[in-house]
């Protein structure tokens, strides 16, 4: 029963594998990239935010990846540090909130560089460093990348959806060697520091509503997609792939 058991939770260790994880210096991925090193796993936070490594984590990269030459030298850089990555998890995103007569060409680009173009390229110079070996890719959607779920998601939500869909062709394309799969989280607390007290009573009031709604009553916290980042990372979710996995406590159902 225990060797059971044991074998069982060897399933879900990241022992012995290394990650990028994006957007990592705080919030959602700093919460998976903690959460990975828990497992077992070595991380390298990607982040334009300069910060001091959280414990366990190897070290922090700071990129920009609006700049479409940062792909390649974040994994040029984590090769000749660290050699070669077996997880990669896009969580870098910008989040954009304008309706349509306020959306302009650089708006667009600016959210689709860091959403949607820095992803592929990742994923790209991932793929060719990874070779023959068995790898991973966790990209984090959007439960508004699903469906319409607030006013003036448009362009960030459309992104996300594309982003879900490109896991599919990706997923397509890199298997048997890679699988690819997506998170889209519902509304999470991220605790990201809140500008003025006029923004934070608008959080606040949208929060009020999403709780209203939701199944589960409450917003999710970092470390529930967390969890589930890495089971997907792991061998536990071996013969998955190609899926975008909603973790939204419910919100969609209603």
């Amino acid at each position: 029963m225990n060797a059971m058991s044991d074998a069982g939770l060897d399933a879900f260790s990241l022992a012995g594998r290394r990650a990028v994880v994006t957007g990592a210096a705080r919030g959602l991925g700093a919460a998976i990239a903690a959460r990975f090193v828990d497992c077992g796993a070595e991380v390298i936070v990607v982040d334009r935010i300069d910060v001091t490594p959280a414990e366990g984590v190897a070290d922090v990269l700071v990129v920009d990846l609006a700049d479409p030459d940062a792909p390649a030298s974040v994994f040029g850089e984590t090769r000749r540090r660290f050699g070669d990555v077996d997880i990669l998890v896009n969580n870098a995103g910008v989040i954009t909130s304008a309706p349509l007569a306020s959306v302009d060409p650089q708006t667009i680009d600016d959210t689709a560089r860091v959403n949607y173009v820095a992803p592929l390229l990742l994923c790209r110079e991932f793929a060719a460093q990874v070779g023959r070996r068995k790898g991973s890719i966790i990209n984090i959607a959007s439960s508004g990348g699903i469906r319409v779920t607030s006013p003036g998601q448009l362009v960030y939500g459309s992104l996300k959806a594309a982003l879900s869909s490109a896991t599919q062709y990706l997923a397509q394309e890199l298997g048997p060697d890679i699988r690819v799969n997506a998170i889209a989280p519902g509304s999470i607390a991220t605790g990201h520091p809140i500008e003025s007290a006029e923004q934070q009573a608008k959080v606040d009031a949208i929060r009020a509503q999403i709780v209203a709604r939701c199944p589960l009553g409450r917003l999710g916290q970092p470390d529930e997609i967390a969890t589930v980042a890495t089971f997907l990372a792991s061998s536990a979710a071996s013969y998955i792939t190609g899926q975008t996995l909603l973790v939204d406590g419910g919100w969609l159902l209603t």
